[in-house]
């Protein structure tokens, strides 16, 4: 049998060990941990690639307005409050 569970590390705790005895009671098991990279974790879903494709297109077609951060403060200071 071959189980994949996908937990962040701060949900790690005695009752997760414990749960994963319980599933494999008296068994021998192979605990593997894969860390998903940002790039990984972009493309994990299809919501996510589909987003992420978008936004390529987008700034190949210079559809992406792009200025400094200085820029972006004068812009939008009336927004953000103190800087």
């Amino acid at each position: 049998m071959h189980t994949t569970i996908k937990v962040n590390t701060n949900q790690l705790d005695v009752n997760f060990l414990n749960a994963i005895k319980n599933l494999f009671k008296d068994q021998e098991v192979e605990i593997s941990i894969k860390n998903l990279g940002e790039t990984e974790y972009l493309l994990s879903t299809e919501a996510n690639r589909n987003h992420l494709a978008e936004s390529i297109t987008e700034y190949e077609q210079k559809k992406v307005k792009t200025f400094s951060l200085e820029e972006f403060y004068r812009k939008y200071e009336g927004l953000i409050g103190d800087k």
